[in-house]
């Protein structure tokens, strides 16, 4: 009795296995020169391949119906008379969304789209928000460069690689719940009033913020290699949770700066260098900082500022501010043998400098209007090579 259920359903399985495949569903790549190039498409649930969107396409938009999965890359290059792009089924993507000059796209709309492999978007500059209902969560690595989007609402990651947002004039908040970027996280010039949030961050690789006017980072436990704020307008930095840092830590030419507060900061990998920051008198957010693999140079107008726990700096030690200011305390760094390279500290300064200069003698406590300590026997600091790789390091990333 068995066999007679068991041959009947053996050879309709048979006929399933055996049913072709429709050849249009997985191709190399296939071109989209026009709706009814898309249309073809239609029946494929799954598509194995690339799917491109020529650059002679007709102005309008084009549709990707039927599609749920794409097996390949999604490529639009110098489409430039593309208005609009949807994919309502789509969900996944295993490779890229490269899109490069779409200068008149204004709409994208993927609302059942979660995962991609990477994103790679250059200027999009008709492209102000998303359409992304679902949300990807998901993608390698995030690049976006050239847009007009205000938000990147619909792009809310729990994991990626490398994360980075540049150059988007007009974007005005990214909030992620992303907990680990494994390569980097960079921000750079984008809208002035950009407001970063990332709640869930505990480690990252690499994190350069610029041109941005507030930091969550409530999270953050380590960052692998450099720390960098530059030419923000935030009024406070704040790390509550940051215990180490592999690489050099920096703030430069922070003009709102007033507050820099990373309480559980104890090892940095490389260098700290904090300079250009107009409004910020009070260097004392880093209370729990034990050592340094670089040098140390902070300098502006500070009235204030202390690094109690120091221990170890295995650089120089550089101090420089226009305002009163007491050196008493720094200038027993070295001979208490924290700092292993050459100290100086020089307040009330006409001339400060972000490096030690090579022919400023001594150790000097300016807030008193007197040296304090005596002479190096050669009349002149000498740099150490530790602080000029650290600096090299540095200015590389100011000319990013």
């Amino acid at each position: 009795m068995l066999v007679n259920y068991l041959v009947p359903a053996l050879a309709v399985l048979g006929m399933a296995t055996a049913a072709p495949t429709n050849p249009a569903c997985k191709q190399t790549t296939v071109i989209i020169s026009s709706q009814s190039d898309a249309d073809a498409l239609a029946g494929c649930t799954t598509f194995t391949g690339n799917i491109q969107i020529s650059k002679d396409v007709p102005s309008g938009g084009i549709a990707l119906n039927g599609i749920q999965q794409l097996n390949g890359d999604l490529i639009a290059n110098q489409a430039v008379k593309l208005t609009a792009l949807s994919a309502t089924s789509l969900g996944s993507i295993s490779g890229t969304i490269k899109f490069t000059s779409l200068t008149t796209m204004s709409s994208l709309e993927f609302p059942s789209l979660s995962q991609v492999g990477a994103i790679s978007w250059t200027t999009l500059n008709a492209l102000q928000a998303l359409t992304f209902t679902t949300g990807v969560t998901k993608a390698k690595s995030v690049f976006i460069t050239d847009t007009a989007l205000t938000s990147l609402d619909g792009i809310n990651l729990a994991t990626v690689d490398s994360f980075e947002i540049t150059n988007n004039a007009y974007l005005r908040k990214i909030e992620t719940q992303v907990g680990n970027i494994s390569q980097a996280l960079i921000i750079n010039n984008n809208g002035p009033n950009l407001e970063l949030t990332f709640p869930n961050l505990i480690w990252a690789f690499n994190m350069t913020v610029r041109n941005v006017s507030s930091l969550s980072i409530p999270s953050l436990k380590v960052v692998n290699s450099t720390f960098g704020v530059y030419g923000s307008y935030m009024e406070s930095v704040m790390a509550p949770n940051l215990t180490k840092v592999g690489g050099d830590v920096a703030f430069v030419a922070d003009s709102s700066l007033t507050n820099i507060s990373m309480p559980l900061l104890q090892t940095i990998g490389g260098g700290l260098l904090i300079a250009n920051n107009s409004k910020l008198l009070d260097i004392t957010g880093f209370p729990a900082l034990k050592s340094a693999a670089g040098a140390i140079s902070i300098s502006g107008n500070f009235t204030k500022a202390a690094f109690p726990a120091l221990a170890d700096v295995q650089g120089t030690f550089n101090a420089q501010t226009s305002a009163n200011f007491s050196c008493n305390d720094f200038n027993k760094l070295h001979d208490a043998q924290v700092v292993k390279g050459d100290v100086f500290c020089q307040a009330q300064s006409d001339n400060v400098q972000t490096t030690l200069s090579g022919s400023t003698s001594g150790q000097t406590d300016s807030g008193s209007g007197s040296s304090d300590s005596t002479k190096d026997a050669a009349g002149s600091l000498k740099v150490s090579s530790v602080f000029v790789v650290g600096m090299a390091v540095l200015g590389g990333l100011l000319a990013l």
